[in-house]
Formats: structure tokens, C-alpha cells, sequence
């Protein structure tokens, strides 16, 4: 047996797991929880595994994909001089309400993705442990 640490450059992912099979086995273990170094971005997990060939993958929890968020301002409008003061506020009123409107689908939908935990696979390859000694 000996150590062997994997290593993912993800900074900003929420979270990493590693599933790890032997190259044998069928079906991929539970995921390993990986610990993410503030200092430089990698998440790491060390294993002391005999020795083989093994398959492994990162699944990541990432936000990558989600919908940028609409600037909270309010939206630009200037007056317009063939209305009344009160078409214009109303107008004003109806271009906030729905700017709002969006600004809460985008969240809602991002709270959604959030919470739907879904995973992406980023790697699929072969491990030596023994490849580097």
C-alpha cells in the first residue's frame, strides 16, 4: 500500500468528490469527500490504496451553469412629453414591477438548480499508484 493524493484545480466549486473503483470492480464506491485548500484552489484527497490499476472521476457541485443575476437598479426611463405625469409614473411603476419580476425568476431558478445537487462528471482516467516510483 501507499499513499497517493488526487488532486482537482477548482476553486470556486461548493463541492468535491472523488469515486474511486479498482479496475475490476463493476460499479464505483461511494463518493470520497475532498477538502479544498483556500491558499491555492485545489481540493485534495489522500488515499492509501494497493497496489493496481483504478478508475476514478471527480463529480463536482459547481455554479458555474447558473443564470447571472439581473442588476437590482432600477430600469432607465425618461419621460415621455406626450403623457401625462401620471401615464408616466404608471409606466415607471410597470417597467419596475416587471424588471422585479425577472429578478425573482432568475433567483428562483438558481435556488433551484442549487438545490437539486446535481453532479458533473470532469474526469475518467486510469491510476497507477506505483506509476512514479
Amino acid at each position: 500500500m501507499a499513499p497517493y493524493t488526487f488532486e482537482l484545480f477548482a476553486p470556486y466549486n461548493k463541492k468535491v468528490g472523488l469515486r474511486l473503483k479498482n479496475a475490476n470492480a463493476r460499479m464505483f464506491g461511494l463518493d470520497i469527500p475532498m477538502e479544498l485548500n483556500q491558499e491555492d484552489g485545489y481540493w485534495r484527497a489522500t488515499l492509501d490504496l494497493p497496489d493496481g490499476i483504478y478508475h476514478y472521476q471527480y463529480k463536482v457541485v459547481t455554479k458555474s451553469w447558473f443564470e447571472p443575476e439581473p442588476e437590482p437598479a432600477v430600469p432607465e426611463y425618461n419621460n415621455d412629453e406626450t403623457k401625462t405625469p401620471e401615464e408616466n409614473e404608471q409606466i415607471q411603476k410597470d417597467l419596475q414591477n416587471e424588471h422585479d419580476k425577472q429578478v425573482e425568476e432568475v433567483k428562483e431558478r438558481n435556488k433551484k438548480r442549487e438545490e437539486e445537487l446535481t453532479f458533473t462528471e470532469v474526469w475518467y482516467t486510469f491510476v497507477d499508484p506505483y506509476a512514479n516510483i
